[in-house]
């Protein structure tokens, strides 16, 4: 299938501890459809992801598999939207009665906030807010993300020196819900759970709005994803007594992760949805796990372009 009239097209990556996963995805009369979907392994320990320590163990040899990931797009110049660990971000939400002008003014307030809340180093630390109608005294809920400005440079460096142009960059998770978002409703309270490799992250929304979010290593909770979801689901329990989920929209990759959470005690009697590629975006019938294990980077791909 050609696309050579297509509406648009665009690039993602997706880089996580076993792997760096490439698509490139074009649009044509409305719908998405998938071009190529390129996946380069990785050597067990050469990314660490963390917040606040050296993530590429192995410069040299990280950027050698970018190169050869990019020379198999043969693509000679290619942006791409960028999906990191879980672990390289911290999200957080915050609401606030009302912001001030400009966007310097606003990173100040951030940085004035968290800085009452957390112990974190913010001397190089890179923040992205998005903002969203709040509801009462609170006018607006900030959903802010930190990276630190050391590993945000480890992985721009090396994607730039492999031939690559950084034009978004965001979490795994934000990134495969943002592949998702369009089906899932604004309104009522409504739960995103993620499952990836080493963690799991549930999104809280009320009415459209960020309510709450955790991400959490698996083995740092529990020993498998049903228990994992259930102890997420009770922090945004103890957090919000008043407040119940109606519905429960779960993503994965790989798609095997779904099979154990089917018996998370939590949806024996709740609304819950699990999330298939296959209805956001055409894909070949006869390879239907790839687009699975490509949803985070088709995420952010779309990060580039709107909806």
């Amino acid at each position: 299938m050609f696309f050579k009239n297509s509406d648009i097209k665009v690039s993602g990556i997706n880089i996580d501890v076993k792997a760096i996963k490439f698509v490139t995805v074009a649009r044509k009369n409305g719908v998405w459809h998938s071009i190529t979907n390129l996946k380069l392994d990785l050597p067990a320990g050469l990314l660490k992801p963390g917040f606040n320590r050296k993530n590429i163990q192995d410069p040299a040899e990280f950027r050698a598999a970018l190169s050869s990931l990019k020379k198999m797009t043969r693509m000679r110049s290619c942006m791409v939207g960028v999906s990191l660990p879980c672990e390289t971000t911290k999200l957080m939400i915050h609401p606030f009665p009302k912001l001030p002008h400009g966007d310097e003014q606003i990173k100040e307030m951030i940085l004035w906030r968290i800085g009452k809340l957390t112990r974190l180093d913010l001397s190089d630390i890179e923040i992205r807010w998005d903002a969203f109608p709040g509801a009462g005294e609170q006018s607006v809920v900030l959903m802010v993300g930190l990276v630190s400005g050391a590993v945000l440079r480890e992985y721009e460096e090396s994607l730039r020196m492999a031939g690559f142009t950084v034009g978004s960059i965001s979490s795994a998770d934000m990134s495969l819900y943002n592949f998702y978002a369009p089906d899932i409703p604004e309104e009522g309270v409504v739960a995103w759970i993620g499952l990836f490799p080493e963690s799991i992250s549930i999104f809280v929304l009320d009415n459209g709005t960020p309510l709450f979010y955790k991400n959490m290593k698996k083995k740092l909770i529990a020993q498998n994803d049903a228990d994992n979801i259930d102890m997420l689901i009770q922090y945004f329990m103890d957090e919000h007594p008043d407040l119940n989920i109606d519905r429960y929209f779960l993503s994965a990759t790989p798609s095997s992760d779904l099979n154990s959470a089917f018996s998370c005690t939590v949806f024996n009697s709740e609304d819950y949805h699990l999330m298939y590629p296959a209805d956001r975006i055409s894909i070949h019938p006869s390879d239907p796990d790839t687009a699975w294990s490509h949803a985070a980077a088709t995420g952010a791909a779309w990060s580039l372009v709107d909806q």
